[in-house]
């Protein structure tokens, strides 16, 4: 489980792929932890159910567990206040705390590496494109074990939109294995 990898550049990262045998090596770290479990070594079983995991989370497809509008960014993982409505002020900013699941490592070496990169556009509520920005922010973790409670905070600030129901799109880009996902945030502003 704690495998990981040592990338000497992002641009290698980028042309990288994650392990081919998920399902072999989930099946061996459960064997492992079942192992582990009868042998009294906690620790151990731990540590081969993040591997485990991990495997599960190559071969998943990208996805946002969930996502919701917050009154403030997020200062740590599950660690939010939920906004009451979706109705902003003109200029107000719009503050969304995310958590991706099903995002892809690389290993190499002791280092575990994954990443995205993510793009928005913004929508009136007829569904026409008013902007967006491709890549308009992006996140290279690395990691002596693998990190699953990785979370987001977004946030859009649209200057001068007319009163009116309008919906941000953000697409998530998995830098490693290149699956992609998205949500949509409808919100008004009055």
């Amino acid at each position: 489980m704690y495998k990981t990898l040592l990338v000497a550049a992002v641009g290698f990262f980028l042309l990288a792929s994650p392990a081919t045998s998920q399902a072999e090596d989930f099946r061996q770290y459960v064997k492992e932890a079942q192992q582990e479990y009868g042998a009294g070594d906690f620790i151990n079983v731990q540590r081969a159910l993040r591997g485990a995991m991990m495997a599960i989370s190559n071969e998943a497809p990208l996805s946002v567990h969930y996502f919701d509008p917050v009154t403030e960014d997020a200062p740590n993982f599950a660690n939010f206040t939920v906004r009451k409505n979706n109705v902003y002020n003109v200029d107000e900013p719009i503050l969304l705390y995310a958590e991706p699941m099903g995002y892809a490592f690389y290993h190499e070496g002791d280092i575990l590496q994954f990443g995205f990169e993510a793009d928005f556009e913004l929508m009136d509520s007829s569904g026409k494109i008013l902007g967006g920005q491709k890549k308009f922010q992006s996140w290279v973790i690395d990691s002596r074990a693998p990190t699953f409670d990785f979370y987001m905070n977004l946030t859009y600030t649209f200057t001068g939109l007319e009163p009116g129901k309008y919906s941000v799109r953000t697409t998530l880009h998995d830098l490693v294995d290149q699956d992609r996902t998205w949500f949509d945030y409808e919100f008004k502003v009055r």
